[in-house]
Order: structure tokens, then sequence, then C-alpha cells
């Protein structure tokens, strides 16, 4: 191998490396679901209808939801922050033996946490 060659070979090795730390970096993410904490008032939307719950009644209905379906596997389709950091929301699919489920959580930044706002719950 020529000094050219050399040289391309280890500036696109280069390359390579950066992107996949910067993918991992990028995908890598500190927030979880089961993590969170709940607003004062949570928006809840099903195929039941839609409720504003206080935090307490809010975090029993998605303990109750999940005791129900008892998901075999909880898979992250999307999940992300706003421009500036004050939103952060996701969405799951939640797989269990009677079928797929979606979930989507969207939370604000309270003095520095991230609470959940509102869920939706896609049974299928």
């Amino acid at each position: 191998m020529n000094k050219y060659h050399r040289s391309v070979y280890i500036f696109m090795l280069s390359l390579f490396l950066d992107f996949s730390l910067l993918g991992q970096m990028y995908t890598s993410n500190p927030v979880k679901f089961t993590d969170l904490k709940y607003a004062d008032s949570v928006e809840i939307r099903s195929r039941t209808g839609s409720n504003v719950l206080l935090s307490s009644e809010a975090k029993q209905t998605i303990d109750d939801f999940f005791k129900k379906i008892s998901p075999q596997e909880i898979k992250t389709l999307h999940k992300g922050y706003s421009k500036d950091k004050s939103s952060y929301y996701g969405i799951l699919q939640l797989i269990t033996s009677t079928g797929n489920h979606r979930l989507f959580y969207y939370c604000e930044n309270v003095n520095g946490k991230f609470l959940i706002t509102k869920v939706r719950i896609h049974e299928r």
C-alpha cells in the first residue's frame, strides 16, 4: 500500500469511527419512561376517551394498563428532545401475547426535570 492509499484509508477509518461514536452518543439517552415522574396534572388519551388526571391517578391508570396487558417486550420506536430542550417525547411499542400497543408520552422540563404531561395509548 503506497502512502496515498494509506492516508486515504486512515482518513476513511477515522471518519467511520467518528460517525459511529456520534451515532452512539445521539442514540444513547438517559431518559426512560419508567424513571419519569408525573406532572401535577396529566392528560391521558385512549380508546375510551380523554381525561386530565392528577399525578397519582395518572400513575395508577398507567400502572393498571401495564398490569392488564403485561407486555412481554417494550421497544422504543422514537424519542427525542425539542430543539430548545424544554420538552421530551417518546413512542414505545408494547408487545404482548394478545397483540401490540403503542404508548406515546410527552414531557415538559420543570426545574431541570422532565415530567410527563401527556400519555396516549393506542391499543391494537
